[in-house]
């Protein structure tokens, strides 16, 4: 009975000493931002396969300017290490792009709504060959049309599409109808490289 009563005692204690570990592994972030910046969200996840938790950042200017970019850290021994950053990559007059790390892709998604209408642009990258390339492009527009002069709704649309730039294959669905076709890809699309405009 004693065993159990200390085991009961230990583990509770063995988890709060990881998570602190954890905690304090992580870098201090707001040290690491650029001058006249701040941050927006962090993500982690191993993104290089070394089986480390990497970290990615999306960033903004204090100066009241619509612009934000990102800073990518690997993990590098007991620190981390900036492997890419681009200050100035996207526009943040209405929102900005949200991140999520699974299976070692790179997710940003932009996601804008209306009254009954819906927008979802999401680019996968995933570090190919010393670089963050774009992989998959996935959008998403619902969009509950307007009314006509009997007040009947009109103009309804729902469309995703899905394109894989490495099988260079693009899924359409318009109204439920699936088409397929073929993507010409003549360089990789790079992250570091992607201008605001690209964002959609």
């Amino acid at each position: 009975m004693k065993k159990d009563i200390r085991a009961y005692c230990i583990l509770p204690i063995f988890a709060a000493l990881t998570a602190l570990q954890a905690y304090a592994a992580e870098p201090a972030f707001d040290k690491l931002l650029p001058a006249g910046y701040q941050l927006l969200e962090k993500a982690s996840g191993d993104l290089n396969g070394d089986g480390a938790d990497d970290y990615v950042l999306t960033i903004k200017t204090t100066n009241g300017s619509d612009s934000g970019g990102f800073m990518i850290f690997f993990k590098d021994g007991d620190s981390y290490k900036l492997v890419l950053e681009n200050k100035s990559s996207f526009y943040m007059e209405f929102n900005y792009p949200t991140l999520s790390i699974k299976k070692g892709n790179l997710y940003f998604s932009l996601e804008s709504s209306g009254t009954c209408s819906r927008y979802v642009y999401t680019h996968t990258f995933r570090h190919r060959n010393s670089e963050f390339e774009l992989i998959g492009y996935d959008t998403l527009e619902d969009d509950c049309g307007g009314w006509d002069e009997n007040h009947r709704r009109v103009g309804a649309s729902r469309s995703k599409t899905s394109t894989n730039y490495l099988t260079k294959k693009k899924q359409s669905i318009l109204n439920g109808k699936e088409t397929w076709s073929n993507i010409t890809v003549k360089d990789p699309i790079l992250l570091r490289e992607v201008a605001k405009k690209e964002w959609r």
